[in-house]
C-alpha cells in the first residue's frame, strides 16, 4: 500500500506538471498561444472584374463604401485577426483613403452609432491604380464572431480634398449587400446600394486574416496522454490488490 501511495503521489505531481509546457520557440520569439489558420472572406462572386462607370460617388460630400461580414457564414466561429483588405478601384486621382475595421452586435442595424472601431490604416490611392484591385494592410481583432459581425469601410474624403475616387465594382453577384454612406446625397447612414438605385454596384472586397484557436502544444498532449496511462495503470493495480485480499 505504501508503494501505491508513492505511485499516486507521483501521478499527482505529473498531472500538475502537465499544466506547463515549453513553447519550443527560439529565444526572443513570442508565443501567442494561438493556432493561426490563414483565411480570406468575401461576399463578391467576382473579385477581379472592375466594370467602368459602374460605381457612384457623391459630388457634394465624402463617401464611405462598406460591407458587413457575418464571419460564421464562412465557418469562422473563433477569434479572427484581420491583416489586410483587398478592394477594387474603378478610378481615382491622388487621394489619401482610410480603411476602417469595426465590429457591430449581430442584432444591431448598420448605423455609425452601433460601430466599434477595432482597426484603422491609411491608404494612398493614385491615378495609376485605376482599374486595379489593391491590397491595404490593416489590423483588427474580431474576438467573438458568434456575437458580433465585422464591418469594413473604405473612406474616401474626395469632396473635401477636391479629388476623385470611385470604388471598384461589378454586377457579377454578391452574397450580401454593398453599402454606401454620404450625407450630402441623402445617405447619412450606410445604405444598401440597391436601395439607393444602383442594384448592379457590387463592391469588390476581400478580407484577409487568420482564424485563431487555442490548442494544447505537442508537449501538453504528450503529458496528458502519459497521465491518462498512469491513471489507468493505477486503477488496474488497485483492482488486482482488492481481488487478492478478497
Amino acid at each position: 500500500m505504501k508503494h501505491l501511495s508513492v505511485f499516486l503521489l507521483s501521478l499527482v505531481s505529473v498531472a500538475a506538471f502537465a499544466q506547463w509546457s515549453n513553447s519550443g520557440l527560439a529565444p526572443g520569439s513570442t508565443n501567442t498561444g494561438f493556432n493561426r489558420v490563414p483565411a480570406s472572406v468575401t461576399q463578391s462572386l467576382d473579385t477581379s472584374t472592375i466594370t467602368a462607370l459602374n460605381s457612384v460617388a457623391c459630388p457634394a460630400d465624402n463617401d464611405s463604401y462598406m460591407r458587413r461580414f457575418d464571419l460564421t457564414v464562412d465557418g469562422i466561429t473563433t477569434s479572427f485577426n484581420v491583416e489586410s483588405i483587398d478592394f477594387g478601384i474603378e478610378t481615382a486621382t491622388a487621394l489619401g483613403l482610410t480603411v476602417n475595421l469595426y465590429t457591430i452586435p449581430k442584432a444591431s442595424p448598420l448605423t455609425f452609432a452601433n460601430l466599434t472601431l477595432i482597426g484603422t490604416a491609411p491608404f494612398a490611392a493614385t491615378a495609376a491604380q485605376s482599374a486595379t484591385v489593391q491590397n491595404a494592410p490593416v489590423i483588427g481583432l474580431v474576438a467573438d464572431p458568434m456575437t458580433v459581425d465585422l464591418v469594413v469601410e473604405i473612406f474616401a474624403p474626395d469632396f473635401t480634398n477636391g479629388a476623385t475616387f470611385f470604388v471598384g465594382s461589378n454586377a457579377g453577384g454578391q452574397t450580401a449587400p454593398s453599402y454606401l454612406a454620404s450625407a450630402g446625397c441623402g445617405a447619412a447612414e450606410p445604405t444598401d446600394t440597391a436601395v439607393l438605385g444602383f442594384p448592379g454596384m457590387h463592391v469588390i472586397m476581400v478580407v484577409n486574416g487568420d482564424i485563431l484557436a487555442t490548442i494544447p502544444t505537442l508537449g501538453e498532449w504528450g503529458l496528458l496522454t502519459f497521465v491518462f496511462l498512469l491513471m489507468a495503470s493505477a486503477i488496474v493495480i488497485m483492482r488486482k490488490r482488492r481481488l487478492a485480499v478478497a
